[in-house]
Protein backbone atom coordinates (compact mmCIF):
# COMPACT_ATOMS: atom_id res chain seq x y z
CA UNK A 1 0.00 0.00 0.00
CA UNK A 2 1.56 3.02 -1.09
CA UNK A 3 0.58 6.44 1.21
CA UNK A 4 -1.03 9.55 -0.55
CA UNK A 5 -0.28 12.32 2.26
CA UNK A 6 2.77 12.94 4.66
CA UNK A 7 2.07 13.19 8.32
CA UNK A 8 4.24 13.37 11.24
CA UNK A 9 4.97 11.10 14.22
CA UNK A 10 6.56 11.23 17.55
CA UNK A 11 7.98 8.72 19.64
CA UNK A 12 8.98 8.75 22.91
CA UNK A 13 12.20 5.94 24.86
CA UNK A 14 9.72 4.86 27.80
CA UNK A 15 12.90 4.39 31.39
CA UNK A 16 11.26 2.33 33.87
CA UNK A 17 13.52 2.49 37.32
CA UNK A 18 12.46 -0.15 39.96
CA UNK A 19 12.83 1.14 43.10
CA UNK A 20 12.69 -0.79 46.66
CA UNK A 21 9.81 1.17 48.28
CA UNK A 22 7.60 3.29 45.56
CA UNK A 23 6.22 5.47 49.23
CA UNK A 24 10.05 6.03 50.23
CA UNK A 25 10.88 7.52 46.47
CA UNK A 26 11.37 11.51 45.98
CA UNK A 27 12.59 13.20 43.33
CA UNK A 28 14.51 16.05 42.98
CA UNK A 29 15.36 18.54 40.40
CA UNK A 30 11.37 19.42 39.59
CA UNK A 31 10.35 22.63 42.23
CA UNK A 32 9.06 25.54 41.01
CA UNK A 33 8.95 23.39 37.28
CA UNK A 34 5.54 23.45 35.66
CA UNK A 35 3.75 20.08 34.75
CA UNK A 36 0.53 19.22 33.28
CA UNK A 37 -1.16 16.58 35.63
CA UNK A 38 -2.80 14.00 33.24
CA UNK A 39 -4.97 12.52 36.30
CA UNK A 40 -6.85 16.04 36.16
CA UNK A 41 -7.65 16.80 32.70
CA UNK A 42 -3.52 17.98 31.53
CA UNK A 43 -4.64 20.99 34.59
CA UNK A 44 -1.46 23.22 34.45
CA UNK A 45 0.10 23.01 37.80
CA UNK A 46 3.28 23.95 39.47
CA UNK A 47 5.55 21.57 41.65
CA UNK A 48 6.27 22.56 45.14
CA UNK A 49 9.32 20.91 46.89
CA UNK A 50 10.35 17.74 46.53
CA UNK A 51 8.34 15.28 44.74
CA UNK A 52 6.72 12.33 47.03
CA UNK A 53 4.83 9.90 45.95
CA UNK A 54 1.60 9.11 47.60
CA UNK A 55 -0.65 7.95 45.21
CA UNK A 56 -1.41 7.27 41.49
CA UNK A 57 0.73 10.35 39.25
CA UNK A 58 0.88 10.94 35.46
CA UNK A 59 2.45 14.88 34.85
CA UNK A 60 4.52 16.09 31.86
CA UNK A 61 7.41 18.63 33.50
CA UNK A 62 7.94 21.30 30.86
CA UNK A 63 11.45 22.85 31.41
CA UNK A 64 13.45 20.44 33.25
CA UNK A 65 17.04 19.81 32.56
CA UNK A 66 17.98 17.20 35.27
CA UNK A 67 15.84 14.79 38.09
CA UNK A 68 17.40 12.80 40.78
CA UNK A 69 15.70 9.98 41.97
CA UNK A 70 16.40 9.32 46.11
CA UNK A 71 15.52 5.81 46.33
CA UNK A 72 15.92 5.28 49.61
CA UNK A 73 14.73 1.84 50.77
CA UNK A 74 18.11 0.94 48.50
CA UNK A 75 20.65 4.01 49.59
CA UNK A 76 20.80 4.95 46.07
CA UNK A 77 20.10 8.40 43.97
CA UNK A 78 19.27 7.94 39.98
CA UNK A 79 20.40 10.98 37.79
CA UNK A 80 18.16 11.35 34.99
CA UNK A 81 19.23 14.11 32.31
CA UNK A 82 16.65 15.10 30.25
CA UNK A 83 18.44 15.67 26.50
CA UNK A 84 17.26 17.55 22.84
CA UNK A 85 13.74 18.13 24.47
CA UNK A 86 12.75 20.07 27.72
CA UNK A 87 10.01 17.45 28.65
CA UNK A 88 10.24 14.99 31.48
CA UNK A 89 7.23 12.66 32.24
CA UNK A 90 6.96 10.18 35.41
CA UNK A 91 4.07 7.81 35.59
CA UNK A 92 4.04 5.11 38.51
CA UNK A 93 3.35 0.97 36.92
CA UNK A 94 2.84 -0.79 39.91
CA UNK A 95 5.94 -0.56 41.69
CA UNK A 96 8.27 1.12 38.71
CA UNK A 97 8.69 4.87 37.39
CA UNK A 98 8.31 4.63 34.07
CA UNK A 99 9.59 7.90 32.87
CA UNK A 100 10.75 10.38 29.58
CA UNK A 101 13.70 11.30 30.00
CA UNK A 102 17.41 10.05 29.33
CA UNK A 103 19.60 8.31 31.75
CA UNK A 104 23.09 9.46 32.78
CA UNK A 105 25.61 7.20 34.36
Amino acid sequence: MKATKHFFITQALHTNFLVGNIHDTQLSGLDGKSYMDKTQQNEKRTQQGLLTIDNEIDRIYLDTQQVLIHDHANQRVIKVKVMRHQRWWCGILGRKMQCHGRFAE
